[in-house]
Order: structure tokens, then C-alpha cells, then sequence
């Protein structure tokens, strides 16, 4: 009965996790898993606004619900005013913001005993792991001619093929940095751990070799520095600094660094260089200002638009994503009063977590620190503003931890 019980629990997290962070954006098992999403949200809302009648809803908990639904409606109205996009188009948008429902949820069930932190651990392991092996089995198999001749929706999703590159993955990130920050904790604290170096060094691969990301690796690479500061690992890092000099020497003798020098030219001076992803952030950023400088915009912002809707913003600006712009591009997006009320506040909170980072010794507490170092420095893509659920069920697990556990001790 007992084994039973764990079992369930563990099902329970899983599932929560799974439509709270949305993992599995970018597989082709995106279109089931969103048609489900409505179920859970809506049964973790029932059971939030029956805790609410019962006078037992945390405050916390009403607040964050109260930030995330005042974005979720402020959009839809603003790309209402300045788009003529219908509402309901406009709140299908930004669905993505209802899952702090789902967030919510598991915050309160940890504090009920209904879920413990190894639940919700075992939870991120487990589907990180099935996923790591799903993307890596898709990176090295895959065969690029199906994303350039398929019509096939589901192909379609897990990427684009482009020339020159190869195929660029949609996967999320959010589990791989889960997963690289676990075993980069194992391998500092447990050196002789041969299997932790093992994973860690196939995670390794995975992101350096094969997910490529230019923003993404530049991110992990200095966030793991700061945590080597941080825990003091100052023998690792002076041997790191050492051992990686030749690496540096050739990989500029080569000419690796020159998409990344020229790129930063881009974005430090606002001059077009060779580098056409930096180029058109540019002209994105132009467009933006523009349109923020028209009435109250830069107040209230354009609101979001729906791809179902005349091809949401192609239509208006052709190539134009806001979420290549970061924190610019939310601001475009819910304006001043977005920045005000939904950024500032979930920062705010961020960085104060951050604070405590000597004090925890919780290895599942810890590994989240790093996590949240990470998303907090991933300033470029603003996880904030575009990935938000990421950040608040981080948040949410260490604050339970500090309020409810024993108070920053194993």
C-alpha cells in the first residue's frame, strides 16, 4: 500500500510538471499534450478557488495568480485596441500564463503533505532524463531531407531545416540546464563519483555538440563560472581556466569566435554586420520603438497576437518576434505596467532566493539555485516574460523549503 501510495504521488508531480513548464514544446507530442492542457488547468483552478472560499488560499499564492491574469487579460485587450485581433484569439494567445494555476497547485500540495519535495524531484528527474534521450535520438537520427520536403504538421514541429546549419531544433531547454546543473553539483561535491562525471559529461555533449545553442552555451558557461565562485571551487576553476586556454587559442585561430564578436559589434554599436540573426534583432528593436512612442503604448504595450490571426505579427512587420529582443520585447508587448507589475516583482523575488544560496544545503534546493542563477542571467531570451513558468515554480519550491522544511538544513 505504502509503494502504491509513493507511486501515485510521484504520477501526480509528473503530470503537474509536465503541463506547468511545458517540456515537451517542440515534439512532436506538442498537439496532444495542449489539447489536454485545458483539463488540468481548469481542475487546478476549481481547486485553488475552492481554497479561496475557504479562506485558505496563501497570499502568495493570490498574488502571483492576480499578476499572471492581469497579463493574460491586458494583452488580449491592448492587441484588441491596436490589431483589431478578436479577444478571445487574444487570451488563447497567452494561455501559457494560466499554468501558475498549475504552479499554484503544487505548492499547495507540498504544503498539505499531499506531494514532498522527492516527489517533485524524482518528478524533474525523470521526465528531464526521457527527454534528454528523446532530443539526442533526434538530433543524431533525424534525417534533414523530412523537414525540408515533409508537410507532415508534426514534423513541422520538432524543427526547421536550414542551409548551412542543418536542423534547428524547437526542444526546450529549461530540462537540459535542469540536468546539467544536477550533475554539475554531483561532480563538485561527489569528485569521486564516476557516474556523475559520466552523465554530466554526456549532457555536456549534448549541449556543446549537438544543441549549439550560441545564447544557450554562452549562458551555461558563465553561470557555472559564478557557482564555482560562489561554492568556492576556486582549485576546479583556476584548473579549468588553465586547461581551457589552448582550447581558446585554437578555437580563435579557426576563426570559432568571429559570429560571436560580430554579433556583440550588432548589438553594442546598432550597425548591421555579417551576422543576420543579430541584424534583424535590430530591426526589431527599430519597430518596436517605434510603435511604443504612439499614444499611450508605452504604458499599456500592443498586446500579443495569435499566429491564427492574419499570421499574428508577419502580417504587420514581416520578420518580427519579440521574444528576440528580451526584455524590450515584453515591455512592447504589456508595456510600462507589465514591466511594473509582472517583471519587477518576479525578479524581485528571484533575486532575493538568490541571497540565500550559501545557507541552503538541500542538494534538490541547491541544484534549483543554480537553475535560478541561470534563468535569471538568461537576460537575452527573458525568461520572465516568455518563459515565466519556469521561474515561478522554482520560486515556489524554495520559498515552501525556507517556510515549511527545516530552515535551510538537510
Amino acid at each position: 500500500m505504502r509503494f502504491e501510495q509513493k507511486y501515485y504521488q510521484i504520477f501526480l508531480a509528473v503530470i503537474l510538471i509536465l503541463f506547468a513548464n511545458q517540456p515537451f514544446m517542440g515534439t512532436s507530442y506538442e498537439g496532444l499534450l495542449f489539447t489536454l492542457q485545458p483539463i488540468v488547468v481548469i481542475c487546478c483552478f476549481i481547486y485553488l478557488l475552492y481554497l479561496l472560499l475557504l479562506g485558505e488560499l496563501p497570499r502568495i499564492i493570490f498574488l502571483l495568480c492576480f499578476m499572471c491574469l492581469f497579463i493574460f487579460c491586458l494583452s488580449a485587450v491592448m492587441a484588441h485596441l491596436n490589431y483589431e485581433q478578436p479577444i478571445i484569439y487574444g487570451l488563447l494567445k497567452q494561455r501559457y500564463y494560466l499554468n501558475v494555476f498549475i504552479c499554484s497547485t503544487i505548492y499547495i500540495l507540498l504544503i498539505k503533505k499531499y506531494l514532498t519535495l522527492r516527489d517533485v524531484k524524482l518528478a524533474l528527474d525523470l521526465i528531464s532524463i526521457i527527454l534528454l534521450m528523446y532530443f539526442m535520438y533526434n538530433h543524431i537520427f533525424s534525417d534533414p531531407i523530412n523537414f525540408v520536403l515533409s508537410e507532415n504538421k508534426d514534423i513541422k514541429l520538432l524543427g526547421i531545416y536550414k542551409e548551412g546549419f542543418g536542423i534547428k531544433f524547437k526542444f526546450d531547454r529549461f530540462v537540459i540546464a535542469y540536468l546539467y546543473f544536477s550533475f554539475l553539483y554531483e561532480v563538485l561535491k561527489n569528485p569521486i563519483n564516476k557516474i556523475g562525471y559520466i552523465i554530466f559529461s554526456l549532457i555536456f555533449f549534448y549541449i556543446f555538440f549537438l544543441e549549439k545553442g550560441r545564447t544557450f552555451n554562452f549562458v551555461i558557461i558563465y553561470t557555472s563560472i559564478i557557482i564555482l565562485f560562489l561554492e568556492k571551487e576556486y582549485r576546479k576553476l583556476k584548473l579549468i581556466s588553465f586547461t581551457s586556454i589552448p582550447l581558446i587559442c585554437y578555437l580563435y585561430s579557426i576563426g570559432f569566435f568571429e559570429p560571436f564578436i560580430d554579433a556583440f559589434k550588432v548589438v553594442l554599436t546598432g550597425e548591421f554586420g555579417l551576422d543576420s540573426s543579430s541584424n534583424v534583432r535590430i530591426e526589431t528593436f527599430t519597430i518596436a520603438l517605434n510603435e511604443m512612442k504612439t499614444g499611450f503604448n508605452w504604458l499599456f504595450g500592443m498586446g500579443n497576437l495569435s499566429n491564427n490571426y492574419h499570421d499574428g505579427f508577419r502580417t504587420f512587420y514581416n520578420h518580427f518576434f519579440p521574444v528576440d529582443i528580451g526584455i524590450f520585447g515584453g515591455m512592447f508587448l504589456y508595456g510600462l505596467l507589465g514591466f511594473l507589475l509582472y517583471y519587477l516583482p518576479i525578479m524581485f523575488l528571484s533575486v532575493k532566493c538568490l541571497f540565500k544560496f550559501t545557507s541552503v544545503e538541500n542538494k534538490f534546493i541547491k541544484v534549483l539555485l543554480y537553475l535560478l542563477l541561470y534563468n535569471v542571467l538568461y537576460i537575452q531570451q527573458s525568461e520572465v516574460y516568455f518563459r515565466s513558468m519556469n521561474l515561478i515554480l522554482i520560486l515556489l519550491i524554495i520559498r515552501y523549503y525556507s517556510r515549511y522544511e527545516n530552515k535551510y538544513k538537510r
